[in-house]
């Protein structure tokens, strides 16, 4: 090969370098910026600060019944609510032998973990069909409201909740129980994440 044709093929090899050196640049700002956004879409949603560090909290869940106030009215318990080991059930046994007798407790539901809960379920132990006729039971919000599935609890919120068993008093005679009426009873609460 003479002199000429290898100035030609180097200037050629040089031509063709610098005419991809447009691409690695548009390549390497098209990085840069998807970089940068992933950064502080990651930061938002850690709550990183851009100037500065966040330690990152575990996510905890603790859900429970707590604080059990049972109303002074009530009859004696044969056994007076509490609350079971896991914390998320109650459990009681009540005999109501006179019209107006009632069983009446209040207790907060309590949400200390770090994320938000929905109600997937209900368990209860409760009065039978039969029972209905005679007995008013009810578990409600303190507002008022009925408990029910998807019903939320978010993150360090507490709600108190309010159960009631009673004798009702607008019976005739013959609606009456033969039997005097004793009621193992029990509420449960299952939690899911929001």
């Amino acid at each position: 090969m003479n002199d000429k044709s290898r100035v030609k093929s180097k200037e050629l090899e040089k031509m063709e370098n610098n005419a991809f050196r447009p691409i690695y640049f548009i390549v390497f700002i098209v990085m840069l910026i998807v970089l940068t956004m992933a950064y502080a879409s990651l930061a938002v949603n850690l709550g990183i600060k851009v100037n500065g560090a966040k330690k990152v909290e575990a996510l905890n869940w603790n859900i429970q019944f707590e604080n059990i106030q049972k109303d002074e009215d009530s009859v004696t318990a044969i056994k007076e609510a509490e609350i079971d080991e896991s914390k998320t059930g109650i459990e009681y046994e009540i005999a109501l032998n006179t019209l107006g007798d009632f069983y009446s407790f209040s207790v907060d539901i309590a949400n200390t973990g770090t994320m938000d809960a929905k109600i997937y379920d209900i368990i209860e132990k409760t009065i039978t069909d039969e029972q209905r006729n005679y007995i008013e039971y009810y578990v409600r919000y303190t507002n008022g409201d009925e408990i029910k599935k998807d019903d939320t609890l978010d993150a360090g919120e507490k709600k108190n909740v309010t159960i009631m068993v009673r004798f009702r008093e607008d019976l005739e005679k013959e609606d009456l129980p033969v039997n005097s009426t004793d009621l193992d009873l029990s509420y449960k609460i299952v939690y899911i994440e929001k």
